[in-house]
């Protein structure tokens, strides 16, 4: 819309000089067609955002998009109208009471937030918070009252003292908002709204100040307005703007990585996953997210806030504020309940594998899931906090449940077992006992790990979708056994390689580095007091950057899937893929965001086949 609004008042200019006696009255009448089109925008923005979002009254952010649209657009083309314009506008002083009313509403909104939160800070009968917000809304008040009736006094008569503090005011005002400072964050988000009104009356004064300053000076006014007439089109007009063009010829850098074993869940289906721990009668609301690919969602209600891993289907955390129910409950009875908890996930918490400490303090009962051979607290795969009937907090890792279960796993713990008594086996020790201590921990490149640990501290790290080792760590206990006599041969061995395999090897005795043939992986040694350390790394000959110019072409493929007006945000990056085998290539993601909802869908475009899927699920 604003691209289209700055090609239509190009338009504007260009036919100025055709209307000749009747300018007044062409521009009059072009003011009055685009602020209507600026307020059936802004209805628009105000509909989506009503739509999209579940009103928080703890933060600001639902007014970020609407103050962005007012500050990039309503500004901006009511500027540049004002640059075309204001020689031969007879009412300018209309329009400027008009403009600056209109760029007053995201101030009145904070004001009415402020006001809803200081009636909750009244409740809870926090006098200092209801005093800060009533100084801040003074203050906001106060300051838009003064700039308003300085620009309306200078408007007509132009005194330099009063326009030196007219202009102080706004300088002051933008440098107190755009300097960042942890301890003045709060006053910032509230004063933000300001920062609206302050842009547009510094804005429209300049203007109106050129606008007399050169009024006998024709020549050099036409040919300032031409050059910012043509600049704003250059560089904003919908058919071919310059930066698009100079875009082309740029690299995005490589930066992320993803596999196509790690779908992360939609916001839909993460929802639907949160509400299977709160009450079947409490409607969660997703709390706003400024990622377009989020490794959680956090969705709250009234008394709950549940937090849930996107790619894992992990409860990071979860929380209730309300008041506790019910009676004291026995050890068992906690126990029971936690698991149950638990296995709302749709998941069997696997009990051969962990044992239950219970912990009580200050009248709370903690249930703590550690793997079975741990008594270290610190160790605890889950826990959840109880009081009285009442959970009041929780959080679980995907290592307590049976490994079926999980998405993404094959591997079964007889084949973990076969596999590390054989490493044993070469290394001439006895096999020992092992447990499980973390799945999906993200070490490896978006794999899906299960990590080991035996009793003699060496650790097994496995994909546990291709069933492959990605990491050996030999404890320092095996090397006492073995005397520091483990040889490179014996390693390779140990892995299932010979001398005969290996392609390359380089470095030192303490970190080399493997190539085999017919393997596009890498693998490092490393020596250390602690004990060896053997780490498995696909070999990746992608490039760093890639070029800007499949865009177009990328944008379009997903295009396909909607109509044009549907799309409110779009966003598209490279980035890196890992397939089912581990091999790595290139692909792009296409970020979508449709009027009147909140919810991003992420679309995978192939950089080969240009072929589309659904990335989320």
């Amino acid at each position: 819309m604003i691209q289209w609004c700055v090609l239509g008042l190009f338009v504007l200019f260009i036919t100025l000089p055709i209307w000749k006696e009747k300018k007044s009255s062409y521009v009059f009448y072009v003011g009055i067609v685009l602020r209507v089109v600026l307020l059936g925008s802004m209805t628009l923005e105000m509909i989506h955002q009503v739509l999209a979002r579940q009103y928080t009254i703890e933060t600001f952010e639902v007014l970020t998009d609407f103050m962005q649209f007012l500050i990039y657009g309503y500004v901006l083309l009511a500027s540049l109208f004002y640059v075309i314009s204001l020689p031969y506008l007879k009412n300018r002083g209309m329009f400027f009471a008009f403009d600056l009313s209109v760029l007053l509403l995201p101030l009145c909104q904070t004001v009415f937030i402020v006001l809803v939160e200081s009636k909750k800070f009244f409740l809870s009968g926090d006098a200092e918070l209801i005093w800060r917000d009533l100084i801040i809304i003074l203050l906001m008040i106060g300051f838009a009252a003064l700039v308003l009736h300085l620009f309306f006094r200078l408007f007509w008569h132009q005194k330099w003292k009063e326009l030196l503090f007219f202009y102080g005011l706004i300088f002051a005002a933008l440098l107190y908002i755009f300097y960042p400072s942890i301890s003045k964050y709060e006053l910032q988000s509230s004063f933000k709204s300001i920062v609206i009104l302050v842009a547009a009356a510094g804005s429209f004064m300049t203007l109106h100040l050129l606008c007399a300053l050169l009024q006998n000076k024709v020549k050099l006014r036409q040919w300032g307005a031409w050059g910012i007439v043509v600049f704003f089109t250059l560089m904003l007009n919908p058919i071919l703007n310059l930066p698009h063009i100079m875009f082309q010829f740029t690299k995005t850098e490589l930066t992320d990585t993803f596999s196509e074993e790690y779908r992360p869940l939609s916001e839909a289906s993460a929802k639907a996953f949160a509400s299977k721990f709160v009450p079947s009668d409490t409607t969660l609301y997703s709390t706003t997210s400024k990622q377009p690919i989020s490794d959680h969602y956090v969705f709250a209600a009234d008394q709950y806030e549940v937090n849930v891993s996107a790619f894992t289907g992990e409860l990071n955390s979860y929380f209730y504020n309300g008041r506790a129910k019910g009676q004291h409950l026995t050890d068992k009875e906690y126990r029971e309940k936690t698991i149950e908890f638990f296995e709302r996930s749709g998941r069997s918490v696997d009990l051969d594998r962990i044992h239950v400490v219970i912990e009580k303090e200050d009248g709370e009962t903690s249930v703590l899931l550690l793997p079975k051979m741990s008594q270290n607290k610190d160790e605890s795969l889950a826990f959840a906090t109880w009081k009285k009937e009442t959970l009041r907090q929780a959080q679980y890792g995907n290592a307590i449940f049976q490994l079926r279960d999980i998405d993404g796993i094959n591997l079964t713990n007889k084949e973990m077992k076969t596999k590390i008594n054989r490493i044993y086996k070469k290394l001439n020790l006895q096999p020992t006992d092992y447990q499980i201590t973390d799945v999906d921990g993200f070490y490896f490149q978006w794999q899906h790990e299960v990590e080991v640990k035996t009793a003699d501290q060496s650790t097994f790290v496995f994909n546990g979708s291709t069933k492959e080792l990605l990491k050996i760590q030999l404890s320092k206990a095996i090397l006492q056994q073995k005397k520091g006599n483990i040889s490179d041969e014996d390693l390779l061995e140990m892995i299932g390689e010979q001398s005969k395999d290996v392609k390359t090897e380089t470095g030192s005795r303490e970190h080399k580095q493997y190539t085999f043939n017919g393997s596009s992986h890498l693998l490092h040694v490393t020596r250390d007091a602690d004990g060896i350390a053997l780490n498995w790394q696909s070999d990746s000959s992608l490039p760093h950057t890639v070029s800007n110019q499949e865009r177009d072409e990328v944008y379009q493929q997903v295009l396909k899937k909607y109509e044009p007006y549907a799309i409110y945000k779009k966003q598209i990056k490279p980035v890196r893929m890992i397939d089912k085998e581990g091999k790595m290539s290139i692909s792009w993601f296409v970020i979508i965001q449709t009027f009147g909802s909140n919810e991003r869908k992420i679309y995978e475009v192939n950089g080969r086949t240009k072929e589309v899927q659904r990335f989320d699920r």
